[in-house]
């Protein structure tokens, strides 16, 4: 299986323009991240309003530390509890990817000349008996509601804390599969694919995967042997990436993640929740994909009806009963970019082209 996607992936690596936080040192990348992620959270802000509705400067990420309950038609989805790193949290714009994929109407509000404003539902039918990759996971409220419809999901990621609270929950093991992921190593994988010389004997053959070491993370502070890694040659009909984008260092392995990972012909949903510090490093990306094999089918901004959404989908309980409805709970980061005082966020639809597909 892996040689196969090796040959199906031998010309499409991936290119991103250069980014000006890039090494090649492989310590001194994981000690970036480690800074980084680290720099995401300050325990100084955790009583500040949990409203968010005016952006700060400081990078802080608020989230109730309960569980969480979503109502999807008469389908419940519930999230393990909230914790303290990035992967341990419900963030928000996973609510708006969870509806998405979930078939439900994602909703725009559209002012008129008057001032007064409309909400406009765009219904949305994605994942019905596909096989689906949620990538960055973290509590996997996104990959959840798209098994809703899906024929099976992979829910990956890095930080096999998260993985282990999913594991917690029980989920079916027929249609969900937990994998530990790194988009590194991915990278590492598509790289290593290498075509036969012209001179080879076996020219014009399937082309061949060296083997890769493992890289070294972060995350291998928090492995859990029992989570299995991610196979080599594992590919799927959708690939979902719900707010993943934080550091520059991720914008080649994210590039190369949908490279190897994503089907000819299948479809890779981004939802990007859009700060101060991370626009450029979104643009990057688009730009590499697009060099590459792909193009963005669409690229969509709200401003999103999120309290319609919160009323229809979310609930503070946890036995799915409607009580105590709303966006509390629900992380976000204080320097998101505002849009109408509720942030940004960027529905991105990308698929193969074509000419990739025959």
């Amino acid at each position: 299986m892996a040689t196969a996607q090796a040959q199906a992936h031998s010309k499409t690596k991936p290119t991103v323009p250069a980014s000006p936080d890039s090494t090649d040192d492989e310590d001194e990348d994981s000690m970036r991240q480690m800074f980084e992620r680290g720099s995401l959270f300050d325990s100084s802000d955790d009583d500040a309003d949990e409203t968010h509705t005016t952006p700060a400067v400081a990078a802080t990420a608020f989230a109730l530390h309960k569980a969480r309950v979503f109502q999807f038609g008469e389908d419940i989805v519930t999230c393990p509890r909230n914790g303290s790193t990035i992967a341990l949290q419900v963030w928000r714009t996973s609510l708006l990817t969870a509806v998405y994929v979930a078939g439900y109407p994602t909703r725009v509000v559209v002012p008129n000349p008057e001032g007064a404003v409309a909400v406009v539902a765009k219904a949305h039918a994605v994942c019905d008996g596909l096989h689906v990759l949620e990538i960055g996971c973290g509590l996997g409220l996104a990959g959840m509601a798209a098994g809703l419809r899906a024929a099976s999901v992979t829910l990956a990621d890095c930080d096999d804390r998260a993985l282990e609270r999913l594991e917690d929950l029980g989920l079916d093991p027929k249609r969900y599969t937990l994998a530990h992921h790194l988009w590194e190593q991915d990278a590492a994988i598509l790289e290593s694919v290498q075509s036969p010389a012209p001179d080879d004997e076996a020219a014009g053959g399937p082309a061949v995967v060296v083997a890769v070491p493992r890289i070294r993370h972060w995350c291998d502070a928090h492995r859990i042997d029992r989570i299995p890694e991610m196979a080599p040659g594992a590919t799927f009909d959708y690939v979902i990436g719900s707010d993943v984008l934080y550091f520059a260092s991720q914008e080649t392995p994210l590039v190369a993640v949908l490279t190897l990972r994503l089907r000819r012909g299948g479809t890779a949903l981004l939802v990007h929740a859009e700060r101060a510090n991370n626009g450029l490093q979104l643009e990057r990306v688009l730009a590499g994909l697009v060099a590459g094999p792909f193009v963005v089918c669409e690229d969509s901004t709200g401003p999103w009806d999120w309290d319609g959404m919160a009323m229809a989908h979310a609930s503070a309980g946890t036995e799915g009963d409607g009580a105590d409805r709303g966006l509390v709970g629900l992380a976000r980061m204080r320097n998101e970019v505002a849009n109408g005082g509720v942030g940004k966020e960027r529905i991105i639809i990308i698929r193969w082209r074509p000419e990739f597909c025959d």
